[in-house]
């Protein structure tokens, strides 16, 4: 059941046949490449069209106006429509999730489904043929409640797929030495990030050391410094008043004040791979910062996506979990919830975890920042130890998830 056949689609990057472990990040499943539809051959074939990269450089970007559908070969249609093809346009790895209305919406957003439906009546493909499968963990309900034919599917990818990448030997049975109350690194400065990190460095004190990591200038990504997360964040205030911090709690005078100091200080890194960020989810970048999480007591998370609807984990969220180091996140709404629909369990005998449930942007990550900051003005070290059992158990718990999410994802994709 765990044979995967791949038709290889002309013009589409395709990755290395023995190193799925790094593209398709799905480790028990054998993938198998033909260049042609083999009508005899019992089992489905499937068109696997992953984002691998930059979403605005050829052929990524043509997933996002619909165009994919173009490469496939035409005699390759009736085969899709009779069902013995399966066509998957992959972007569980990326944080792209649909428009949703009545919130905020800038970038890594797209009706994705609805311009697939439309391309595939063009060129003459069942739109109920085509799998969109997204990291985005609300797109799924949302989107096959609406009358598209495209069905989406909402995968936490990083649950299976970030286990590939490391040994679970090398982190069993390390000792946790903490000599710090918190780490938070952020190998790339995301406007939640910039505003998280301003608390933070207004909360750090001699009793409370924390590692935080922060970039100052990153020549190949121009305006991505703290300063641009403060014109970020006001952006976003311009444009979306109604959903972006409607309460009026950010003082952007202060706020404007602090991060143009701090970007003086800047960088601060963890290590030297920090700001190293095409190399920051491969299995170096996670084993080159473990130490630092074992000399933490704590970790703040800041995930890849902090605003709006759309809920999408990463490795962010598993690297204190494999590091066995409790978490606070800033993040979307509903992220520990989902953790625990999965059988992690969280942290709500230290901290007030209420945040997660905050639908406000703004107002959420105030509440678990003042929770970072509560936490730092007691015996840390004590509370860390406090909640070993939790950070045990989540260790082999995911572990043992990896490999059944894998197989869920496989056996439903041999379903459809």
């Amino acid at each position: 059941m765990n044979n995967i056949v791949v038709l290889t689609v002309p013009n589409w990057i395709q990755p290395e046949k023995n190193d799925m472990s790094k593209y398709q990040l799905l480790k028990t499943s054998n993938f198998e490449y033909v260049d042609d539809y083999d009508a005899d051959r019992k089992g489905k074939h499937f068109i696997w069209l992953k984002h691998i990269g930059d979403p605005l450089c050829y052929p990524n970007n043509t997933i996002y106006d619909g165009t994919v559908l173009d490469m496939i070969p035409t005699e390759w249609i009736t085969s899709i429509n009779s069902g013995k093809i399966a066509v998957i346009i992959d972007t569980a790895e990326e944080s792209w999730g649909p428009v949703y209305p009545d919130t905020i919406t800038h970038v890594d957003s797209a009706n994705i489904h609805l311009i697939l439906e439309q391309n595939a009546l063009r060129v003459g493909i069942n739109p109920n043929r085509i799998i969109w499968l997204t990291g985005d963990l609300n797109a799924q309900s949302y989107c096959n409640q609406s009358d598209c034919s495209v069905y989406v599917k909402s995968i936490c990818q990083f649950l299976f797929s970030f286990v590939n990448l490391i040994e679970k030997e090398d982190y069993e049975t390390v000792t946790h030495t903490p000599d710090k109350f918190l780490i938070c690194p952020n190998r790339f400065p995301k406007a939640h990030r910039g505003y998280a990190v301003a608390k933070l460095l207004e909360y750090e004190n001699e009793s409370a050391p924390m590692r935080i990591s922060f970039p100052k200038d990153l020549p190949s990504y121009p305006h991505n410094t703290i300063i641009d997360c403060y014109y970020k964040l006001q952006n976003r205030k311009n444009n979306f008043p109604e959903f972006f911090d409607p309460d009026n709690l950010i003082d952007w005078e202060l706020l404007k004040e602090r991060m143009y100091t701090i970007h003086e200080t800047l960088p601060r890194v963890i290590d030297d791979i920090d700001f190293n960020i095409d190399t920051c989810a491969e299995e170096n970048a996670i084993s080159s910062i473990h130490d630092y999480y074992h000399r933490s007591a704590f970790c703040l998370v800041t995930e890849t996506w902090a605003e709006g609807h759309k809920l999408f984990l990463s490795d962010a969220i598993l690297a204190p979990i494999l590091n066995k180091t409790p978490f606070m996140v800033v993040g979307n709404c509903g992220t520990l919830d989902f953790l625990k629909s999965k059988g992690f369990k969280t942290f709500d005998s230290i901290i007030d975890e209420s945040y997660d449930s905050i639908i406000d942007d703004v107002t959420r990550w105030n509440t678990v920042l003042s929770e970072v900051q509560k936490l730092s003005q007691q015996d840390w070290q004590s509370k860390r130890q406090q909640v070993e059992e939790i950070v045990q158990h989540n260790f082999y718990h995911m572990f043992t998830l990896a490999p059944y999410e894998e197989q869920e994802l496989v056996n439903w994709l041999h379903s459809c």
